[in-house]
């Protein structure tokens, strides 16, 4: 029995000089490492106190898609090691124990596994799960003990928890070569909608984009962690700058009004964690259309694009162009009287314009009133005759010219031209 006991203490001791650490799993596989996947865990955990640092980041990579695992932070930097799919870097901490990575990006990205070293002890002390780097270039992390939630940049303590030496020198950072987000531009007639390659001056475009992760199909601002920035550009046919922004989110858009017709084109680019340049060009046409009517009473409507302006003829007349505003726009359509126009130029034009069979009757009209008037002011035969002295007294010398005086001439009346009947404009 106390054989057995004794077999048994030296094979746990042959086990423990061989496995310095059992609480660590050796794995050492090569594999594709999403590193979207793992800022997307570290933002759903850094908060839920399952195990310290160096668990929590072996969790994360084991969600990216890295069988890498410990407990131990040295433990885990040497398994990190011995795998061929990352790239080991070192960068110096900064005297406050921030650390400057925006000079960096070829070294360090978003994904990226890091631990900060002891010189005293030459040990890794903690380990973190990089998410990018603040406005001032400074690296932001998830960690536990203490939890973060990678919004801020780190400042790592001054001493040494483990030997209280100030002696926490510089970072070891895994790199993953991995693909970048995808950058991808269009134009649209609504903000961030569908793509359109019809463009007329004076309507209202929006240059749009996404930063998207191709593999998941995921806007890449939901995994968290990268620090870019996207500038965007248009410019006039003179290859001035016609509008531009800049902004640090991964889709979003730039509305843009073309003032003249010509070949517009724009320019999207991304810096910062990542760096991409996509460009295109607009053929843009002038928006001024001609209505055309055979009289002012037919209505009129517009198939194409609602445009700026519009010019109206009517009978061959050609009246002023009327610049139509959005306000006047009512679910697609806009109506209008021709009095907006000249209502007064398209009577004529359309009096002038009538056939000759209308034009007689008007002529018979008018004369048929002439006639009608003339004989309501005719005086009747009865009593344009004298009265007889016998029967009625002889009237005073002034009443004959009082009478012819007071009689009404004859008016000549004309009918005037009919106005032109209001018409409407709207767009089919």
């Amino acid at each position: 029995m106390k054989k057995r006991i004794v077999s048994i203490l030296l094979c746990a001791a042959i086990l423990c000089a061989f496995f310095p650490s059992l609480t660590t799993v050796q794995a050492n596989a090569a594999g594709t490492y999403n590193p979207n996947a793992a800022l997307a865990f570290a933002a759903e955990h850094w908060n839920d106190g399952k195990g310290l640092c160096a668990e929590f980041v072996s969790r994360c990579l084991n969600a990216g898609g890295c069988d890498s695992f410990s407990t131990s932070c040295t433990a885990l930097v040497g398994q990190l090691r011995k795998r061929t799919d990352c790239t080991e870097h070192t960068i110096p901490v900064n005297p406050n124990k921030s650390v400057t990575i925006k000079d960096r990006l070829d070294e360090i990205a978003p994904g990226d596994p890091l631990f900060f070293h002891c010189s005293f002890q030459n040990n890794y002390q903690h380990a973190l799960l990089c998410n990018g780097m603040d406005k001032d270039g400074l690296l932001k992390a998830y960690a536990h003990n203490t939890a973060n939630d990678g919004s801020r940049a780190i400042y790592y303590n001054y001493l040494c928890p483990e030997c209280r030496h100030p002696s926490i020198d510089y970072v070891t950072v895994f790199h993953f070569e991995t693909d970048p987000p995808t950058l991808t531009g269009w134009m649209s007639e609504s903000k961030l909608g569908d793509e359109t390659d019809q463009f007329l001056t004076g309507n209202r475009y929006y240059l749009c984009y996404k930063l998207y992760d191709e593999e998941s199909g995921k806007l890449y601002d939901s995994y968290g962690g990268a620090a870019y920035k996207v500038s965007m550009e248009v410019y006039r046919p003179d290859n001035s700058i016609l509008c531009s922004y800049s902004f640090r989110n991964d889709t979003n858009w730039l509305s843009v009004c073309f003032p003249t017709a010509g070949t517009y084109r724009y320019q999207i680019t991304l810096n910062g964690d990542f760096s991409d340049t996509i460009s295109g060009s607009m053929e843009v046409k002038e928006s001024m259309m001609t209505l055309s009517a055979q009289s002012a009473h037919e209505e009129l409507k517009l198939t194409e694009q609602p445009s700026k302006t519009i010019e109206l003829s009517v009978a061959g007349f050609h009246s002023n162009p009327l610049s139509v505003k959005k306000s006047e726009i009512s679910n697609g359509a806009f109506s209008a009287s021709l009095d907006s126009f000249n209502t007064s130029a398209i009577s004529l034009a359309a009096a002038r314009r009538r056939p000759g069979a209308e034009e007689a009757r008007r002529r018979d009209r008018t004369s048929s009133a002439r006639l009608k008037s003339a004989l309501r002011t005719r005086p009747s035969a009865a009593s344009a005759r004298s009265p007889s002295p016998a029967s009625k007294p002889a009237a005073p010398a002034m009443a004959p010219a009082r009478r012819r005086a007071r009689a009404p001439r004859p008016v000549r009346t004309a009918t005037a031209p009919a106005p032109c009947a209001p018409s409407r404009i709207s767009w089919a």
